[in-house]
């Protein structure tokens, strides 16, 4: 047993597409707003600890103590109180060789200091997010020096990384919040834009819309056909009422040249085109014209000896441009009105070339006349023809082209190129 493939629809596709993108963006943005953040509150935290640490060192006393190895234990009371007031995790106070002198673990004191002091101990201020006894702290270190300038210790402030990542959690939670509802916001803009562009496409998926657009190209192809019949059927009805005409009035000589003069061959076609569909079309189209008093004519530079190998693009393109030329001749100034049709056999390709009499294509149309809706006329189901007649060109590697908008003496130039149409 086939199972029936589950095809997603356009909008969800869309829906899903534009949610992901938002939900990308919204994410990427909230990751690298909170890594900046962390990182600047870090900062902020290890110079905060800095300057508390030069504001300890700062104090004569406890340089004085510290040079001395602290005999009378004042550091540990001096730096618990500077800890306790600024909220620091730790105030560490060393003598030169890096041994502690205050600590908030008593039993810590006269040891090393667990992080490499060297840097401080030859005068430099650093701030770094290390571990150390206590754990993970922002800390901040600054040289001590005695009345004259030498560097008797170093003092030691940290500040716990759970505290600067509590305040940072606490404030990306509102960012949270934030990103959140514009995310919210954003599926629903997206979501009320792919309803809107469901309803222009009235429901109709990609797949079925293609099957629609080719079926008008045959539909098109058909219609062209149809009519050329219908002018054909016209002009043999009026043909049979001469003929009957004469017949009855017993003119029966007059009716055997009527019937050599109708049905001898049309020379412009067979001459310079020899292939027969091409034939019976441009002899079709030829009477159409006639019946809208337009005169089509192929042009002196037209030669096709090849058969046509795709019947429904070259008549798709080649009944559009006609219809076309014929429609602005007949609505034109110009008179007589004129359509003049050139067809050309380069190799496998086939060259259209249209030219009527009519007033032309308007400069504001000239960028947009292939855009589907877009006419020189107005009416609805207008703009289609051009755009079908592209596609068709384009179906088979070619392509339709305003050559020229107008020109003097006549309308507008319409050229296609149409590779493979012949063999």
């Amino acid at each position: 047993m086939f199972r029936r493939r589950y095809r997603i629809s356009l909008v969800r596709q869309a829906l899903a597409l534009q949610a992901a993108v938002l939900l990308l963006v919204v994410g990427l943005g909230f990751a690298l707003v909170a890594r900046f953040f962390d990182q600047e509150l870090t900062d902020q935290y290890a110079t905060r600890a800095l300057a508390v640490a030069r504001t300890l060192a700062a104090d004569p006393l406890i340089a004085q103590a510290a040079a001395a190895d602290d005999p009378g234990h004042v550091l540990p009371a001096r730096a618990e109180a500077a800890r306790s007031a600024s909220g620091a995790l730790f105030v560490v106070i060393t003598n030169r060789f890096g041994l502690r002198l205050a600590h908030p673990n008593p039993d810590r004191l006269y040891e090393p200091v667990s992080t490499d002091p060297s840097a401080v101990l030859n005068g430099h201020d650093t701030i770094s997010v290390e571990r150390g006894t206590l754990g993970l702290s922002a800390r901040g270190k600054t040289p001590l020096r005695d009345g004259q300038g030498r560097i008797v210790g170093e003092v030691s402030v940290g500040f716990k990384t759970d505290q600067i990542r509590g305040y940072v959690l606490s404030r990306l939670g509102v960012a949270a919040l934030l990103a959140g509802c514009a995310l919210l916001l954003g599926i629903g803009g997206s979501a009320l834009l792919t309803r809107r562009l469901k309803r222009l496409t009235l429901g109709l998926e990609p797949h079925e819309m293609a099957a629609l657009i080719r079926e008008r190209e045959e539909l098109d192809a058909v219609r062209t056909l149809s009519t050329a019949l219908r002018a054909q059927r016209h002009e043999f009805a009026n043909r049979l009422h001469v003929l009957s005409g004469l017949l009855q009035n017993g003119h029966h000589g007059e009716a055997l040249e009527f019937l050599h003069a109708v049905t001898s061959p049309v020379p412009p076609a067979d001459s310079t085109v020899d292939d027969p569909y091409l034939q019976a079309f441009v002899a079709a189209k030829t009477a159409e014209a006639a019946e809208k008093d337009v005169r089509l004519t192929l042009a002196d530079t037209t030669w096709v000896g090849a058969r046509v190998t795709a019947p429904v693009e070259v008549t798709t393109v080649l009944g559009i441009l006609v219809d076309n030329a014929l429609e602005a001749a007949r609505l034109g100034p110009r008179r007589p009105a004129w359509v003049d049709l050139a067809l050309l056999e380069d190799d496998t390709a086939l060259h259209i070339s249209v030219v009527d009499s009519g007033p032309g294509v308007p400069v504001d149309l000239v960028e947009k006349i292939f855009t589907a809706g877009v006419s020189t006329r107005d009416g609805d189901g207008r703009g289609l023809g051009l755009a079908l007649a592209r596609q068709a060109a384009r179906k088979l590697g070619g392509d339709v082209r305003l050559a020229r908008a107008a020109g003097d003496g006549h309308g507008a130039i319409l050229e296609a190129r149409l590779p493979g149409a012949l063999s």
